[in-house]
């Protein structure tokens, strides 16, 4: 069918050395507001940005949570990153794949004047198809938006991935659709999870939210009190296998820019995500503990929102791997406008402070060899 020609078109990759504080990988999506389908590629939103890190020491069924499939279903960006240095230990070794990725929710679809959450059969296609990407490029981590809460869908996505994956959701706060992350179980196991509200902290949040995961890396040296998997508090199968220090997955999907107050929104959206995450990771994690937000952020490179997301500390993880830092073309948005606005952010504090620690080893050598002479 037509959607899994699209979104094989989709698929692009890119390779290059990633000297960052953490996993990251780019892919983008289908999409949105009422549109109908674009031809090509474009239907299915979509890059898969793929590139491999240096390898070396830098830092680096409710509304929520897992759920269960129903008794009786009705109907059947990447890029990898580098080790982190966390107060002397590291977070991993190798490197990890993450995708984002923007689902398109069926209840905003619609093709020739008929939502697709109308036929439960198309959905449900479509998704199949979805999934099967999703398998084929067998990512660590998936950021998802757009995702819908119905239960034949969730049923699909736990029936198809949940074996592979621990499958942590959100739903928006008035609304049907919402944001997921999946986490591959035999590399990872869930601390905790974190739910934001931007409604809760700013008069622009509008019902718009952001999932945080803490994930530990299995079969890594154990670090500080954070429990190891099988032992209480950690999510994964499995017992006695020793796990990293933790990693902090985001995912969110900012207000699309309909008129000036929009764009305001967003930037106040930004802020709230940044700030949040970095409130739950400093409380929950040790100093330098990479932090990675990925998501459709409904703007180009160039708008204040990204500029704010680099002012924070954050480096974009597809700008890193290709050496564009201008706009790219990820989405044909509702008005045919082609822009790039999906992205995968990495915090580089770790980065800066493995650097800082460098620097005052250089300065102390340089000093003890003065005082030699």
């Amino acid at each position: 069918p037509r959607a899994k020609a699209t979104v094989a078109q989709a698929q692009r990759t890119a390779r290059l050395p990633l000297a960052a504080a953490c996993p990251r990988t780019h892919r983008h999506h289908a999409h949105h507001h009422g549109c109908r389908p674009v031809a090509g590629a474009r239907q299915q939103r979509g890059a898969f940005m793929r590139s491999r890190a240096l390898e070396q020491d830098t830092g680096a069924a409710n509304k929520s949570g897992n759920w269960s499939p129903s008794p009786k279903p009705q109907a059947p960006s990447h890029t990898s990153a580098s080790p982190g240095d966390l107060a002397g230990d590291k977070t991993f070794a190798g490197t990890l794949k993450v995708m984002t990725f923007n689902l398109l929710a069926p209840c905003y679809f619609r093709s020739d004047g008929v939502y697709e959450s109308t036929t439960m059969g198309k959905t449900l296609e479509r998704h199949k198809c979805i999934i099967h990407v999703l398998k084929e490029q067998k990512c660590d981590v998936y950021c998802l938006q757009e995702f819908w809460f119905n239960d034949n869908l969730r049923n699909l996505y736990q029936e198809e991935l949940g074996h592979l994956y621990f499958i942590k959701c959100l739903q928006r706060t008035r609304s049907e659709d919402g944001v997921a992350v999946l986490l591959l179980k035999e590399k990872f196991h869930v601390v905790n999870d974190h739910h934001i509200l931007f409604r809760e902290h700013s008069k622009f949040g509008h019902d718009r939210v952001a999932l945080v995961v803490l994930a530990q890396l299995t079969n890594q040296p154990a670090f500080g009190n954070f429990p190891a998997r099988g032992e209480a508090g950690a999510e994964g199968s499995g017992s006695g296998s020793r796990c990293s220090p933790p990693i902090a997955f985001v995912t969110s999907h900012l207000t699309y820019p309909h008129h000036t107050l929009d764009e305001y929104s967003r930037l106040e959206q930004a802020k709230v995500l940044v700030s949040k995450s970095k409130e739950f990771v400093d409380v929950s994690c040790p100093p330098g503990t990479p932090v990675v937000i990925a998501g459709d952020f409904n703007g180009t490179a160039e708008d204040q929102v990204c500029e704010e997301m680099r002012a924070s500390g954050y480096m974009d993880a597809f700008a890193q791997a290709t050496g564009i830092l201008q706009s790219r073309i990820t989405h044909c948005d509702h008005r045919k406008n082609q822009k790039g606005v999906d992205y995968i952010w990495v915090s580089q504090e770790g980065k800066q402070q493995q650097q800082q620690q460098e620097e005052e080893q250089q300065q102390q050598q340089e000093e003890a060899e003065a005082t030699m002479a």
